[in-house]
């Protein structure tokens, strides 16, 4: 099984490199959006609250790049989002999600940018899903038990 080593940067800006299995990364939900607005927040000297439409709506994501971009520079632009984060609240503001950058000492921090004629809600996934499910995760997991069923139904049918 591969092995991701995904990097995460708790407030403390420490450095955690942790270990799971392909199988959990395909669990990330990674979309375009379009950044429609960009507004500083007064309270952080770090974070930018960025306003992006990713495909179904309107959400809101909290990022600290505020050193590396000023608000006007993003609007219009693509980026790609882990949508499914559980949300958290940064600087008084509730962030629905967390976007891709890559950041060392030489460049500092660059968003990752998306060609524009990638729409809006794209999944950035290995493979194509059959089917979206969006609901809690009881429904997701009876959906799928169904869909399955039906496949392999299906799939004995055939090779009769």
């Amino acid at each position: 099984m591969l092995e991701v080593r995904p990097v995460v940067f708790l407030k403390s800006r420490i450095l955690f490199l942790v270990d799971f299995d392909y199988d959990k990364f395909l669990e990330i939900d990674l979309r375009v959006c379009e950044i429609v607005k960009c507004t500083e927040i007064k309270k952080s000297q770090n974070n930018l609250k960025l306003t992006l439409f990713d495909g179904e709506g309107e959400r809101v994501i909290v990022s600290s790049i505020k050193h590396d971009y000023k608000p006007e520079e993003l609007i219009g632009k693509k980026i790609i989002v882990v949508a499914n984060l559980a949300s958290a609240r940064f600087s008084g503001v509730t962030s629905n999600g967390m976007l891709l950058a890559g950041t060392n000492n030489a460049c500092g921090c660059k968003v990752i940018f998306v060609d524009d004629s990638i729409p809006e809600g794209t999944p950035i996934f290995p493979n194509e899903p059959i089917v979206t499910v969006r609901g809690p995760l009881i429904q997701a997991q009876f959906i799928e038990t169904a869909i399955l069923n039906i496949i392999n139904h299906q799939t004995l049918i055939a090779t009769k």
